[in-house]
């Protein structure tokens, strides 16, 4: 089945999450899909892997991976593992903005020639400063 979207915890099934993987030059694994849906969650890095064990009743967690170890996530992880919890984190810039292209968090949703349009970040304030110095029609 399929996993409905936008959830509370993000969810994706585990062949999706894993196809996704991608490692960068400098040893870190980066999430490149999109998370259930939610638009905002690329290019997350995967810190580590967990899944929740039993043992005579007493549930404890197993880390399977941790980023820094120096060895490739368990792709996928062992089938006796009915699900598995990524620790993932968000770029630096993230802090400070919805973009890294545009740091910054104002955002304007307007209609322009009949489409709509979503700006955002200091680029957004700059560009609309150009177009009043310069006589154009806002926004």
């Amino acid at each position: 089945g399929s996993i409905k979207p936008r959830r509370g915890m993000p969810m994706v099934k585990h062949r999706d999450f894993f196809a996704s993987l991608v490692q960068l030059p400098d040893g870190r694994w980066i999430f490149s899909g999109v998370l259930n849906g939610w638009p905002a969650f690329q290019e997350l890095e995967l810190r580590s892997i967990t899944t929740v064990t039993s043992k005579l009743g007493k549930k404890s967690v197993l880390r399977l991976w941790q980023a820094g170890e120096g060895t490739a996530p368990p792709v996928p992880p062992d089938p006796k593992h009915s699900s598995v919890r990524a620790t993932l984190r968000m770029p630096g810039w993230s802090r400070t903005s919805w973009s890294g292209a545009s740091s910054g968090h104002v955002w304007w949703y307007f209609l322009r020639d009949g489409d709509p349009r979503l700006e955002f970040g200091n680029n957004f304030i700059i560009n609309r400063i150009q177009k009043d110095l310069a006589g154009n029609d806002v926004p």
